[in-house]
């Protein structure tokens, strides 16, 4: 994986980016679970996750976190959950603006997600959009020795098999699964101790 992060190292993008990023991040989730579940016509499904990506990287690079490969083909984008966030400004206004009908799944969705969100303080993973799980690992990588560094958690959500194990690959623990609405797919909470708190449970573990 380092390999990886050579030829294809992690940038900070700006306001700038935001355009492309919501891009990258529609085109990366599109034919998720998810994304069916929140917009049901394929035609449509686009544009609405990229509306509501803008608005949602737009506030992460004021209140979070947002990591972009050099060559633009994935991004994570994170909320910095360690202290308390404002909702986006002017948001219900802009989401039923740009997604239309579309929005009342939108906000049900951030609504059970809230639900699942601990309460202890963490970086939260909103979007991982990558095509693969081998520049989703370098993304995740970057960001978790940060956080690692600073001895902060980090939260998700996998909202498909492939993703739960992804995530349980790199150090998560997954919670109970949860359903989405009217007969929608499962999703898993995830949790990722700082390294710190995982070596001294390791270290409890051995010692009992």
């Amino acid at each position: 994986m380092r390999a990886v992060d050579n030829v294809v190292p992690v940038t900070a993008p700006g306001h700038a980016d935001i355009p492309d990023l919501a891009a990258i991040a529609a085109a990366a989730t599109w034919d998720t679970p998810t994304a069916g579940w929140l917009v049901p016509d394929p035609q449509q499904r686009p544009g609405v996750l990229h509306a509501w990506y803008t608005i949602l990287i737009e506030h992460a690079l004021r209140h979070g976190q947002v990591d972009l490969l050099a060559d633009r083909s994935a991004a994570a984008i994170w909320l910095d959950r360690t202290r308390p966030v404002p909702a986006p400004d002017h948001f219900l206004r802009r989401l039923t603006g740009t997604c239309g009908k579309h929005a009342i799944a939108v906000l049900r969705y951030e609504q059970l997600l809230e639900t699942q969100r601990p309460a202890t303080g963490h970086l939260q993973l909103a979007v991982l959009a990558a095509p693969g799980p081998k520049r989703a690992a370098v993304l995740l990588a970057h960001r978790h020795q940060r956080l690692d560094q600073m001895r902060i958690a980090a939260h998700g959500i996998a909202g498909s098999l492939d993703e739960l194990r992804l995530m349980t690959a790199v150090g998560y623990l997954p919670g109970e699964a949860f359903p989405l609405p009217d007969g929608g797919p499962s999703m898993w909470p995830l949790w990722r101790p700082p390294r710190a708190v995982r070596a001294r449970a390791r270290h409890a573990r051995r010692a009992a």
